[in-house]
């Protein structure tokens, strides 16, 4: 199987730094540079963000984590012709815990998680191929676990998404932005709890690498994100 990166664009950045502090004689008391809170952009991200409507954008939208790159790379080449056919969406099982518990997210947080009857019961399906409520609504129901609109928590959720090689990067951004839309526009992304006294932003990262089977005639696109909800009071609750 051979592996081919797209883009990585984080790592690339990483090492020059590296190379140029390297070279400018570091004493060993210098202070860290500061952090910064902007994620780096790579090209595929840009791309998705490009083919995102405005009104999902405005909901979430992407850059690159060069954590998130190694993870994507590391799963990516383990991954099996069952899994890398020419559409298979989100990836279900061990490969999406895998890559969820190298990037340090619970391995239950994933949007193709859902529930039933209030949680009696839990399993995962593909959310581009099974339509199920947004959040707990009574019993008797499945809805999906992800985002919830009742808590008050940071929350991320990663995963794998599988998509055929014979797109053109403008293609596969385009195809990964519908995904993406969908989960806002079917309410998967509330803006704020069920009370009013927190208000929901969300962040995420994303990259992909492409991977060619050696024993078939096809490639693969995997794409690898996180999204992280973060809840804020609301000044004077439903005020």
């Amino acid at each position: 199987m051979k592996l081919k990166k797209i883009a990585s664009l984080a790592l690339a950045g990483i090492m020059a730094v590296s190379m140029l502090a390297g070279c400018n004689g570091s004493t060993g008391n210098e202070q860290p540079p500061a952090s910064s809170s902007e994620p780096t952009t790579s090209g595929f991200a840009t791309s998705v963000n490009a083919e995102l409507a405005s009104n999902v954008y405005n909901t979430v939208h992407f850059g690159s984590d060069a954590k998130l790159t190694a993870a994507l790379n590391s799963i990516a080449e383990k991954l099996d012709s069952n899994i890398l056919n020419d559409e298979a969406g989100f990836v279900i099982g061990v490969d999406a815990q895998d890559f969820r518990s190298l990037m340090d997210v619970n391995v239950n947080n994933s949007l193709t998680r859902w529930g039933y009857a209030n949680g009696s019961a839990y399993g995962f399906a593909d959310p581009t191929t099974t339509n199920y409520g947004a959040y707990k609504n009574g019993t008797g129901a499945y809805y999906w676990d992800f985002f919830k609109n009742d808590t008050t928590s940071t929350t991320t959720v990663g995963d794998l998404v599988v998509i055929r090689g014979d797109l053109t990067q403008t293609g596969l951004a385009k195809r990964v932005a519908q995904y993406l839309s969908q989960l806002v526009n079917n309410g998967r992304m509330p803006s704020e709890d069920n009370d009013g006294s927190h208000k929901y932003d969300y962040t995420g990262n994303i990259d992909v690498v492409k991977v060619d089977n050696a024993g078939s005639n096809f490639s693969s696109y995997v794409i690898g994100f996180t999204i992280t909800q973060t809840a804020t009071p609301i000044a004077n609750g439903n005020g």
